[in-house]
């Protein structure tokens, strides 16, 4: 999970090279532009969510992802 203020190269960076060991991917920023929501699943995340987030919803997103749905 990645906690994300700002999207910058290094951001992108980790998340490739966290895909490229088949780690999934999740990040929470606030609110980001859709730009870059698609950046985020072009680099490897497979969930983008916005803070705030509700605890269910972060527990089934994390689930999910342990779990192989890349749907999450």
């Amino acid at each position: 999970m990645l906690d994300i203020n700002e999207f910058t190269g290094a951001v992108w960076e980790r998340c490739e090279r966290l895909q490229d060991r088949s780690v999934p991917v999740m990040t929470l920023t606030g609110s980001p532009p859709e730009t870059h929501r698609a950046a985020a699943f072009r680099h490897g995340a497979q969930t983008v969510m916005d803070k705030s987030v509700r605890k269910a919803e972060l527990r089934a997103s994390i689930r999910a992802l342990l779990a192989g749905d890349t749907d999450a």
